[in-house]
C-alpha cells in the first residue's frame, strides 16, 4: 500500500461519480419487470413477516426483502422512486470505490480512472435496470465500506475489536442482500489475511472477523430450512426445485465451474472494453421483450403488440379490487345492484381484494336506483330548484327514484 496523494483537489471524486450518473440516469425511466411483480404481489398478499423469509435461487434475502418491503410502503407502485434509489446507491458505490483505490494505490488519477471505468461499465445495466436484483448494488455498498475501512487502517496500528465487529456486521448484512454479497462476505478472513502485514488485528478483532463465515452459514441453514418447510411442501414446488439440486451433487461441479468461468470472462471483457459499448436503453430489452396477442372472433382481426405499448383497462371487478389497494381507498358508493350478495360486482371484487390485492375491501355506501325519462332530463333543472334537487338525491340516498 502507498500513502495517499494530496496533490489533487477533493472535488476530483465528482468526475467518476458524474460520468456514472450521465451513463445510467436513464434507469429513472425503467419499470418493474418479471420477478418485480411477484415480489410486489407477495408483499401485498402475505405481509412482511412471511415475505422477510422468502428466497429464490438459494439466495439469502433478509436485507433485500426488508428494503423491498420498505420501498413498497413508501413509494407504492411508483417505479421511478425505486430506480432513483438504485441510481443513488450506484453513485455512492462509485465514490466508495474511488476511496478504496486511492487508499490502496496512493494515486488519485488511477483511482479516478478505475472508479469511472467501473461506474460506466454496461455490465452494470443488468443489475441497475432490474429492481429485484438491487440486493447486488446494496451488497456492494456494504462491502466497499468494509474495504475502505480496511485500506484506511493500513499501517495505522492494530485494529480494535469494536471496529472489526462493525466490519463483521456489515459483511453479514451484505450476505443477506444477494448471493454475490454472501460469497464476498464469506471471504472476509481471506481478504484480511492478504492485507497483512499492512493491516494487523487485535485478538478480539480477529475473533470477530473469523466469526463471519460461521454466522453466515448458520443464517443460511436456518433460512433454507424455513423456506423449504414453508414453501416447498407441494409436489409441484418439489418438481420446480428439482433442477437446482444438481448444484449440490458431485456431477454438478463442471456446471458450476463453467458458470463461474463465463461470469469471470464476461465481467473482465465488460470492464476492459465496456466503455466502447453504448449503454442499454431503458426500459431494457428484457423489460420490453414480451408481447401480447389480441384476437377478435367477430371481425377476425389479429394484433400483436409489445408489452410496453399495450394500453388497456382491467375488467371492472378486478379494476375495483386493484384501485382499492393502489389508491388506498376506504369508502366508495355503489348502486344496490352492485351490492347484491348473489350476483353483485362488489362481492366478487371484495374476494379479489382479499385474496390477491392485500386484503383491502372498502366500506360500501349504497345508493338507490334513479330512473328518468329522456325528455324529463332536459327539463329537470328548470322544473326543480337546486336545493330541492340536491335534497332529492342526498338526504335519502338509498331510496329508489323514478322521475317522469
Amino acid at each position: 500500500m502507498r500513502p495517499s496523494s494530496s496533490r489533487w483537489p477533493a472535488p476530483v471524486i465528482l468526475v467518476p461519480v458524474g460520468l456514472a450518473a450521465l451513463a445510467f440516469h436513464p434507469i429513472l425511466q425503467a419499470y418493474f419487470w418479471a420477478d418485480d411483480f411477484l415480489q410486489l404481489f407477495s408483499i401485498a398478499d402475505t405481509g412482511f413477516a412471511r415475505f422477510f423469509f422468502e428466497a429464490a435461487g438459494a439466495h439469502l434475502y433478509f436485507t433485500r426483502n426488508t428494503v423491498f418491503w420498505a420501498c413498497f410502503r413508501l413509494f407504492g407502485l411508483h417505479a421511478e422512486w425505486y430506480f432513483a434509489l438504485v441510481l443513488l446507491t450506484h453513485l455512492v458505490n462509485v465514490a466508495l470505490l474511488f476511496a478504496v483505490a486511492r487508499r490502496l494505490t496512493g494515486s488519485v488519477p488511477l483511482a479516478c480512472f478505475g472508479a469511472a471505468l467501473w461506474g460506466i461499465a454496461p455490465a452494470n445495466a443488468g443489475t441497475l435496470g432490474w429492481y429485484s436484483v438491487y440486493g447486488q448494488v446494496l451488497a456492494a455498498t456494504l462491502l466497499l465500506i468494509v474495504l475502505a475501512q480496511l485500506a484506511g487502517h493500513a499501517r495505522a496500528g492494530p485494529v480494535r475489536g469494536r471496529t472489526a465487529a462493525l466490519w463483521a456486521l456489515l459483511s453479514v448484512v451484505a450476505s443477506t442482500s444477494f448471493g454475490t454479497g454472501l460469497a464476498a462476505a464469506f471471504l472476509l478472513p481471506a481478504v484480511v489475511r492478504v492485507l497483512r502485514p499492512a493491516v494487523t488485528l487485535e485478538r478480539s478483532a480477529s475473533a470477530w472477523v473469523l466469526a463471519v463465515p460461521p454466522i453466515i452459514g448458520v443464517l443460511y441453514l436456518v433460512q433454507q430450512r424455513y423456506f423449504l418447510a414453508t414453501y416447498v411442501g407441494s409436489a409441484s414446488m418439489q418438481r420446480f426445485m428439482q433442477p437446482y439440486l444438481i448444484f449440490v451433487r458431485p456431477e454438478g461441479l463442471p456446471a458450476i465451474a463453467s458458470m463461474l468461468g463465463s461470469l469471470v470472462s464476461y465481467g473482465t471483457a465488460s470492464l476492459l472494453a465496456g466503455a466502447a459499448v453504448a449503454p442499454l436503453p431503458y426500459p431494457g430489452p428484457l423489460a420490453t421483450a414480451g408481447t401480447v396477442a389480441f384476437a377478435c372472433d367477430r371481425c377476425e382481426r389479429h394484433t400483436t403488440l409489445p408489452f410496453d405499448e399495450v394500453l388497456g383497462k382491467l375488467n371492472w371487478k378486478l379494476d375495483c379490487a386493484a384501485r382499492w389497494q393502489i389508491l388506498q381507498i376506504d369508502v366508495e358508493p355503489f348502486g344496490k345492484e352492485y351490492l347484491d350478495p348473489l350476483a353483485g360486482s362488489f362481492v366478487v371484487s371484495r374476494a379479489f381484494a382479499q385474496e390477491f390485492f392485500g386484503g383491502r375491501p372498502v366500506l360500501p355506501l349504497p345508493y338507490g336506483q334513479v330512473k328518468m325519462d329522456r325528455y324529463c332530463s332536459y327539463k329537470l333543472l328548470e322544473a326543480l330548484p337546486a336545493g330541492a334537487l340536491r335534497a332529492l338525491f342526498v338526504e335519502r340516498p338509498q331510496t329508489d327514484i323514478h322521475l317522469s
